[in-house]
Parts: C-alpha cells; sequence; structure tokens
C-alpha cells in the first residue's frame, strides 16, 4: 500500500498529464454512465487532451510505493470523479 508522504495543491505553472484521468479511461465507461454535470466535466478534460493547465489548481502528492518514492497529479475535478466512483486500484 502507498504510504502518503507530501500532498498539496499548487497553481500549476506548465502542463502536466492527469493521471486520475488515466484511471477514468481504464475504467471504459460511457458518458451515460455520469451525471450530467460529471459528463460536463469530462468532455472539458478531454478538450484539454487530460492534462493539467497552467494557472489550475492540481493535486499533488509524493508516495512511497515499494521502497521507491512516486509523484502523482491529478486535475481535481478528475480526481473528485475517481474517488466518487472507485476508479483508483485497491492497493
Amino acid at each position: 500500500m502507498p504510504e502518503l508522504i507530501r500532498e498539496s495543491t499548487p497553481v500549476a505553472r506548465k502542463h502536466y498529464p492527469c493521471e486520475a484521468s488515466h484511471w477514468i479511461n481504464q475504467a471504459n465507461w460511457g458518458a451515460s454512465d455520469f451525471e450530467p454535470y460529471e459528463q460536463l466535466l469530462l468532455s472539458a478534460a478531454e478538450a484539454d487532451r487530460f492534462k493539467i493547465r497552467p494557472g489550475t489548481r492540481y493535486l499533488y502528492q509524493v508516495q512511497r510505493v515499494d521502497g521507491r518514492l512516486e509523484v502523482f497529479r491529478a486535475r481535481i475535478d478528475m480526481h473528485n470523479l475517481c474517488l466518487k466512483y472507485e476508479l483508483y486500484p485497491e492497493e
């Protein structure tokens, strides 16, 4: 199980890939599986190519996984969808 070392919500200074979006895409759900406002969030994220845009707040975590440090970055809206629908893998 990953050990959370640090978590913050900084403002992006450049584009980053949204790692939460990866788990949404892996779920292979259709748009109708989400509520209407969530469909709008997903459309906006897709328009941004599932990237974190400069000037937006995002979730930044440093975790220890199997003895090595890993960084996780995610759009907050996509992270909240993953939490709501339990899309992250269970560790």
